[in-house]
This record gives C-alpha cells, structure tokens and sequence, in this order.
C-alpha cells in the first residue's frame, strides 16, 4: 500500500491558521487578555524591572501607607504598605513569579499525566478503560480543595510538593476530554489506513491521533490554567502554600485580612490582581475556543 494512503490532514494550513491569529487579534477582549497576560508573564520572567522597591524591605514608619490619591500617600508607594512597612506593588510583582510558575508547572503536569491516559483508554478500551474511568470518576467526586489540602498537609507545603499535587488534582479532566476526542477521532479514515499499513501502536497516537485532539486541549488547558491560580492563591491563604519571606498573592491577603479596617489595599490589591489575570486567561479560553471551533468559525 503506498504511504500516502496512511497519512491524515495534519491540521489547519498555514493561511488558515493565520487566518485564526487575525480573527484573535482583532478582537479588543483578546487584546486586553493578551495584554495583561503578557504584564504578568513579564513580572514573572523579570520582577526587578517592574518592581520599584525590595519587596522583603521592611520600615514600620511607614506600615500600612494608603495607595496613591488617598490622605497620607507616600510617594514611591503607589499601591501602600503592609503592615510591616513592605510596599505592595513590589511584593505583587515578585508574588507573580511563584504563583505563575507553580500554575503554569502544575498545568503541564496535568497534562501530561491526562493526556496520556486518556489516549491509552480511549484507544485500547476494554478492562483498562472502564478501571480507569472509574478511578476518574472516584477522584472527580471529592472535593478538589479538601483533596489537595489533605496530601499538601501530610507531604508538606514547597513548590515541588505543590505542583506535583496540584498536577494530581487536575489530570482527571485532562483524561476525559483526551478520551472523548479520541473516541472520535479513532474512527476515521486515516487511523484505518494506518492500522492496515501496519503503523505502531505508539506512532498511530502520536502522529495521527494526537494532532487531531489538540484543539480542544488546548482550549481547555487555558481554562485550567486560571482554576491553578485560584487554588495555588487558596492553599497559599490557608498557609499550606510556599511559606513566607518569600511573597504569594493568597499569602498576601492572608497577611492583611486582620488589617483590612486599617488598610484595605493589604488584602483587596492581591485579590484583586488574582481576578484580573483569570479574567484573562478566561477571555482567552473563550476566544480560542471560538477560533479553533470549526463550527464557529464557518459562520
């Protein structure tokens, strides 16, 4: 059988795909998402350029210091001071380079632990997909915060430990999206002609299958990306996140929390960070799922 016969459209071509990227482009969520995506992946990769002062200083003269525009605003500190006199603006920014990092690291994790799983059930079926599927479903069915709590607290709290349970918590929906898709995919033409040009196991998933189901992972993993941010800032306000000097937007809030009569901008600053930055990655999601939705995109 000639070669051709087991080959598969490998995705959108490239006219098509920049086509996706002006569609994406030109819409004002998009570049707005974009925007403060790239701001905070920027504090991340690089905080001492957007930090203006030490964020482990401390100076009690100057605690609790209002944000600019409000009686007793201190110039230089333009989002106020905590309660240690640290500034605020500067603490937000190195926080990022944590809170990110673990999220971003815990998403791959997911992933890849999900992905992989999925295509084997999927793909083989039998015994292996329906114990498997249960396991998800057993998992699926307890609480993610009271889960992810219970092994932080008997592993204890660091980034390693972090991002591998965090990972944990997420792989089962990565594995019922990948199965879905591939169940599917699996039943189409090109897979076929693959199978009866005697192409491997292995290589039928990886150069066939997989290609073919990236879109809705893709899309997902965005979505995935803001629940890690939201539960990285919860373990870290429960005190079971990376442990202070060092600065996290959860561990921020929990700081300020018997501060918030004397100086709201403690905890509101990092919780309001927290919802900008999923509100991005959300509006995303949105449009890449609106763009990589052939549906969508034919009307």
């Amino acid at each position: 059988m000639a070669d051709h016969t087991a080959r598969r459209p490998t995705g959108a071509p490239p006219q098509r795909a920049r086509s996706w990227v002006r569609a994406l482009l030109g819409r004002n969520a998009t570049r707005v998402g974009l925007a403060i995506v790239g701001l905070a992946l920027l504090a991340a990769l690089a905080p001492g350029l957007l930090a203006p002062h030490d964020p482990h200083g401390q100076e009690l003269s100057r605690r609790l210091l209002p944000p600019i525009g409000l009686s007793g605003y201190a110039p230089g500190y333009w989002l106020g001071t905590d309660q240690l006199g640290r500034d605020i603006l500067s603490r937000l920014v190195y926080a990022s380079r944590i809170s990110l990092l673990i999220s971003f690291v815990a998403v791959l994790v997911a992933a890849a632990v999900g992905v992989t799983v999925g295509l084997l059930c999927a793909y083989w079926g039998g015994w292996w997909d329906l114990t498997v599927m249960r396991v998800t479903d057993i998992q699926l069915a307890f609480p993610t915060v009271l889960l992810v709590i219970a092994i932080v607290a008997v592993v204890g709290p660091s980034v390693g430990n972090l991002i591998v349970v965090m990972g944990i918590s997420g792989w089962p929906r990565f594995a019922r999206i990948a199965r879905g898709s591939v169940l599917s995919v699996k039943e189409m033409e090109y897979i076929a002609a693959a199978q009866a040009s005697g192409a491997e196991t292995m290589r039928i998933l990886a150069s066939h299958v997989l290609p073919n189901i990236l879109s809705p992972l893709i899309v997902y993993a965005t979505f995935e990306l803001s629940r890690m941010i939201l539960l990285e800032a919860t373990l870290s306000f429960l005190g079971l996140g990376v442990q202070p000097p060092t600065p996290t937007w959860g561990g921020m809030i929990n700081d300020g929390k018997q501060y918030v009569y004397q100086s709201w901008a403690v905890s509101v600053m990092p919780g309001t960070v927290i919802l900008v930055v999923i509100l991005a990655f959300n509006m995303l999601g949105d449009d890449l799922r609106d763009a990589l939705d052939p549906q969508v995109s034919q009307d």
